[in-house]
């Protein structure tokens, strides 16, 4: 089911999906904390949520922190989001100024990963993501909804149209408001991942109610799974030892009725 690549030395795809764990904080001080605990977390990549750092708009800055973070993180890889007011993040900002500090923060070569928002207001995402590739960083296209989950072929339409944006993966989160919309999201998943022509898919429903789908992507075709160390960055994360566990029990499961 679904698209194989190996990126970052990472093989997506393949069995269990791969733990990213959210690293956040207001301060360089308060991200160093942060960063302490994440030594020895079961997890294969860490996602530096920018927009809660209080300068995180400033590519200098930002730059001056990764210069510290990245070889504090290693081995795990590294994803850099900056997640607009618009799409839930702590800052607002658009157009120009988001291409720009992307840019800069792929230029800088200390990320091995970059979220771009799908639909970004006055972003040309697809030549964005293109730029971004070619300066070396993977490149996730993503698009999150705060407040509902669309029918099952909206999800997929959605989907479909992240791929066209020429990214390396699609990723969509999506908050439920009833178990049904949780189903909704796991068969468009499954759907979507069954096209020949799919891009390596994140797919998440919020929210307790959606705490499943944060597991079941190996049997949905999600290759990539967000689990937290002390403040979650979405609602529904699980803890990274519960969030492992779970997955190694679905993992054994398949196996044996394999």
């Amino acid at each position: 089911m679904g698209a194989k690549q190996t990126i970052c030395g990472l093989t997506f795809g393949v069995g269990m999906p791969k733990i990213c764990v959210p690293l956040m904080g207001k301060t360089v001080q308060e991200i160093r904390e942060a960063a302490k605990l994440l030594d020895g977390v079961d997890a294969e990549l860490v996602e530096w949520r920018a927009d809660h750092f209080l300068a995180g708009a400033d590519p200098k800055a930002v730059l001056d922190v990764l210069a510290w973070l990245r070889p504090l993180l290693l081995p795990k890889r590294l994803l850099f989001t900056f997640r607009t007011a618009a799409e839930g993040g702590e800052q607002a900002i658009e157009g120009e100024n988001y291409e720009s500090l992307l840019c800069a923060i792929a230029s800088g070569k200390q990320v091995d990963l970059i979220d771009v928002e799908g639909f970004a207001k006055g972003v040309r995402v697809k030549e964005l993501c293109r730029r971004l590739r070619e300066l070396g960083v993977f490149v996730i296209v993503s698009n999150h909804n705060f407040q509902y989950t669309a029918p099952q072929p909206e999800l997929v339409h959605i989907l479909c149209a992240l791929e066209a944006l020429d990214g390396d993966f699609v990723k969509l989160a999506v908050m439920p408001q009833n178990p049904s919309d949780v189903e909704a999201l796991l068969a468009a998943t499954r759907e979507y991942t069954n096209r020949p022509q799919a891009k390596l898919a994140i797919t998440m429903s919020m929210g307790a109610l959606g705490v499943r789908s944060r597991v079941e992507g190996e049997r949905t075709g999600s290759v990539l799974t967000f689990g937290a160390v002390g403040k979650v960055s979405a609602p529904g994360q699980l803890e990274v030892s519960e969030l492992r566990r779970q997955l190694k029990a679905l993992h054994d499961g398949m196996v044996q009725e394999a």
